[in-house]
């Protein structure tokens, strides 16, 4: 399956300060997709060299693997949000999609 994965990054008071999206082909389940998110999320702010960064992430199964596991030692947080509350990014992924889509497209 292809999945598309979205970013955004902000200071207080949900000030956008960056934002971004990725689409990868042949991803074999929404976890891993999650897991891609978080991954291309954490590039960005590196390479936009910021300093702190408290990742929000609306799977739950994921953020629970990663802050259980051990494996968050770099980040100051990584903290599960709604869907709700996630839709800025959910936006950003619907986008990135149709990009890759039409991208995709055989020509006629």
């Amino acid at each position: 399956m292809e999945c598309g994965v979205g970013w955004i990054f902000t200071k207080q008071r949900h000030v956008t300060l960056l934002e971004g999206f990725a689409t990868y082909r042949l991803v074999s389940s929404t976890l891993v997709a999650e897991g891609l998110a978080i991954k291309a999320a954490i590039c960005a702010a590196s390479n936009s060299e910021m300093r702190y960064l408290n990742l929000l992430s609306d799977s739950l199964t994921l953020v629970t693997l990663l802050n259980n596991g051990g494996v968050i030692n770099k980040l100051k947080s990584l903290t599960h949000l709604s869907r709700k509350a996630n839709v800025p990014a959910d936006t950003l992924v619907e986008e990135a999609l149709k990009l890759f889509r039409l991208s995709s497209a055989p020509e006629l």
